[in-house]
């Protein structure tokens, strides 16, 4: 007997996200990019400091997950608008796991630098 896996390529929508450090929630988004699912797939977003300090952004890792009516889920990033004149910072966002289905091949997308734009003014 033989088991037969479907594999799914899977990535983020952009290899870079700029976001204003007063913009509280943008998204980050991946998609399916190659074949369909049969079942639900749970994958985790996680997050790396990079410039960026784990008070600038929120680090905890998120679930994204997949359907096979929903080929694109999104994470909301909590970034922190701080009053301090600083320059811009940055974080790394990478698509991780295997989850629960199919087999997973990321492609050349499965992580990102994310840059905060300060709006305080500059150094």
């Amino acid at each position: 007997m033989f088991l037969i896996f479907s594999v799914v390529a899977i990535g983020l929508t952009n290899s870079s996200y700029s976001f204003g450090e007063s913009e509280k929630q943008p998204q980050i988004c991946a998609s399916i990019v190659q074949n369909q699912l049969e079942r639900d797939l749970v994958l985790a977003l996680t997050f790396t400091s990079s410039t960026a300090s784990p008070e600038d952004f929120n680090t905890q890792t998120q679930t994204l997950t997949f359907s096979e009516q929903n080929l694109m889920a999104c994470a909301n990033v909590t970034i922190e608008d701080d009053d301090f004149f600083e320059n811009d910072e940055s974080f790394t966002v990478r698509l991780n796991g295997n989850g629960n289905g199919p087999i997973v091949q990321f492609n050349d997308i499965s992580e990102a630098t994310v840059f905060i734009i300060d709006n305080d003014g500059n150094i």
